[in-house]
C-alpha cells in the first residue's frame, strides 16, 4: 500500500517546473486506494490543467494503526521533494489535497511537524498549501456518531493523549508556526 502514481500531461510541458499536487484518498483509514475511479479522474483532470499530480497510497487499518497512515503520507511527501523535478514538477510548489480520512491525514502532516521532520523537512518549507476536504476528524477528541467513533477507535485506539496528538486542530493550536 505504500505506492504512488505520477500524472503529468505532456501537452502542458513547459520550460519551467509545474506546480505539484499530492492527492490522498479517503476511506475511514481502512478502505480505498489511489487507483479508485474518482481519484484517477481527479488526478487526470488536474494533470490536463498543467499540474503534476501524485496519487498517494498509505497502509490501512486493521493491518496498521496510527501513526502508520500519516507516516506513509510524510514519506510520500519526502519522495516528491526528492524526485518530482524528474517529472517536471517544482518541489517548491507542493500542495496537498485530501478527502475524508485523506483530509485528516494531509491536515495532520501539515500541522504536526514531527512527521515531516523525520525526513528532514518541515511543513513550512515542504508545503505551499493544503486542501483538506470533507473530514469529520479535525479533532478526534470531539463527540462523534457511533460509526465515526468506531472508525476512529479502530485506527487510533481510545487513549486520550493519542487522540489529541492525532488531531490536526489540536496540533495547529500547539504548532502555529508549522
Amino acid at each position: 500500500k505504500q505506492s504512488l502514481n505520477v500524472y503529468r500531461s505532456d501537452a502542458e510541458a513547459k520550460s519551467q517546473p509545474l506546480p505539484v499536487m499530492i492527492w490522498v484518498h479517503g476511506g475511514g483509514w481502512r478502505n480505498g486506494d489511489k487507483d479508485n475511479r474518482a481519484g484517477v479522474n481527479l488526478c487526470q483532470t488536474w494533470a490536463k490543467a498543467g499540474v503534476v499530480v501524485v496519487g498517494l497510497d498509505y497502509r490501512l487499518t486493521p493491518a496498521v494503526v496510527h501513526p502508520a497512515h500519516v507516516e506513509d503520507v510524510a514519506a510520500g511527501i519526502a519522495w516528491v521533494h526528492g524526485n518530482i523535478d524528474k517529472h517536471g514538477g517544482d518541489p517548491k510548489r507542493v500542495f496537498l489535497l485530501g478527502h475524508s480520512a485523506g483530509a485528516h491525514l494531509v491536515a495532520l502532516v501539515a500541522t504536526a511537524p514531527s512527521y515531516l521532520q523525520a525526513h528532514d523537512l518541515t511543513p513550512k518549507s515542504a508545503l505551499a498549501g493544503v486542501m483538506a476536504i470533507d473530514t469529520a476528524s479535525y479533532d478526534l477528541t470531539a463527540t462523534r456518531t457511533p460509526l465515526v467513533k468506531k472508525m476512529i477507535a479502530d485506527a487510533f485506539g481510545d487513549d486520550a493523549k493519542t487522540l489529541k496528538d492525532a488531531s490536526p486542530l489540536q496540533q495547529a493550536r500547539q504548532n502555529p508556526d508549522a
